[in-house]
């Protein structure tokens, strides 16, 4: 049985199997097997077909909508099957786009390009208006899946889709617009950021490659490109940002614990505030379920160049595990 607000993975199998079997396993992994739905093709005997995808994806909050190379042009009898109205696929994904309590996240794999809403039957065209995620082929598949499950912890932890708990100071849901005003703000503090605490700020977030421009270039040009991709679908969202800037425009010690409720700090004492150790924790919490999904992908890995690969990435993953370990204990 689906927990509430589950995440419905639609798939086409001879396009995107293996790609939505590691997404499959890794959402898993950290939401839990009941929080995901993968499979419609173990529908019971005798039951309407269509009634029962409508009522599965009803359950869930979010749908993502695997994308791969072949998605669009998969034909069965010469006839393109998004082209038929009782195509699975189709049904998953258009019940998902007419339900406005839930999220459709466009999910390209194998280097697949978004879909024109040309190219789209009438009940899906509203897919082609919506921001994609993307899950890369190794190396940039676990960062991508990262970023994915901010994203996703966002939207099934909230009462409703697409909302989130109010970001610090703003009162905005972590992917809603901000106003202009509110956008040079929040510019102006990451301007505002001495350099050393700007470039943790980026590792932090970890952006895709080629989001920010070089370290050379001036900060008042990359605080803007970091901002627009934080708000961005494949971006973190704004309360994550807020979350990280508290950390750093935040004072540890007694006025942290005073803020988060506690007893006040005793003199000489300087503990992690109940903010930052927060998010120390759900940083190691992310960073450990990347690992498993990589010691995973080792065990299976047919070639040797993929094993040294995926044990370099174990070997990062861990230090940065034992870097987060080190800081909870200081």
């Amino acid at each position: 049985m689906l927990t509430p607000n589950a995440i419905f993975i639609s798939y086409r199998r001879s396009d995107s199997n293996d790609a939505a079997g590691r997404i499959y396993d890794r959402l898993t992994a950290h939401f839990g097997k009941a929080s995901i739905f993968k499979d419609v093709h173990s529908i019971p005997y005798g039951v309407d077909f269509s009634a029962y995808i409508q009522q599965e994806v009803a359950q869930c909050r979010v749908l993502l909508a695997v994308i791969g190379p072949t998605w669009l042009t998969t034909e069965r009898d010469g006839q393109r099957r998004l082209a038929d109205p009782q195509d699975w696929v189709r049904l998953e994904i258009q019940t998902a786009l007419e339900n406005p309590q839930m999220t459709v996240i466009p999910l390209l794999v194998g280097n697949a390009r978004p879909p024109a809403q040309t190219d789209l039957p009438d009940g899906l065209r509203a897919l082609a208006t919506l921001n994609s995620a993307q899950a890369r082929p190794d190396p940039d598949f676990h960062g991508d899946l990262t970023r994915l499950v901010r994203r996703l912890e966002e939207l099934v932890s909230s009462g409703k889709s697409g909302e989130t708990t109010a970001t610090a100071s703003m009162g905005k849901t972590a992917h809603m617009p901000i106003s202009i005003s509110e956008r040079l703000t929040l510019i102006q503090t990451l301007n505002g950021l001495p350099m050393a605490q700007f470039e943790e700020l980026a590792i932090a977030l970890d952006p895709p490659p080629g989001i920010l421009p070089p370290n050379i270039a001036a900060q008042g040009n990359r605080a803007p490109a970091l901002l627009q991709w934080v708000e961005g679908p494949t971006g973190p969202g704004l309360t994550v940002l807020c979350d990280l800037l508290n950390l750093y425009l935040q004072p540890e010690g007694q006025a942290g614990a005073q803020r988060s409720g506690a007893e006040p700090t005793p003199a000489g004492g300087n503990p992690l505030s109940a903010s930052r150790k927060g998010f120390y924790e759900r940083q190691k919490a992310q960073l450990e379920a990347e690992l498993a999904a990589v010691e995973s992908d080792l065990e299976s890995a047919p070639r040797q160049v993929d094993r040294l690969r995926l044990e370099k990435a174990a070997e990062r993953l861990l230090e940065k595990i034992d870097d987060l370990n080190t800081r909870l204990q200081d």
